[in-house]
């Protein structure tokens, strides 16, 4: 289990580089990291890249027994999508 903001910069923003390295896509996000505020103590459970590249992070939020479920979708550039949800 990672924060959301984490799974996103290392999932979604990677890109292959020299050798057996990886860096991050500056063009994704900012620097190739994303950090989404959704409240509480946040965490992501699991992350599937979409064909068109969109990231859909599936995860909960908040503290002990009421936790929420949370799910975001970025798009390939790593802002929200505006029509999800």
């Amino acid at each position: 289990r990672w924060p959301i903001a984490l799974v996103l910069g290392l999932q979604a923003g990677l890109t292959a580089g020299c050798g057996s390295h990886a860096k991050l896509d500056p063009s994704f996000g900012a620097g190739g990291v994303v950090l989404t505020q959704v409240g509480g103590d946040a965490v992501g459970h699991a992350v599937a890249l979409q064909p068109d590249g969109a990231i859909v992070v599936a995860g909960s939020a908040g503290s002990g027994p009421g936790r929420d479920f949370v799910v975001l979708r970025h798009l390939a550039d790593g802002s929200l999508d505006p029509a999800f949800g």
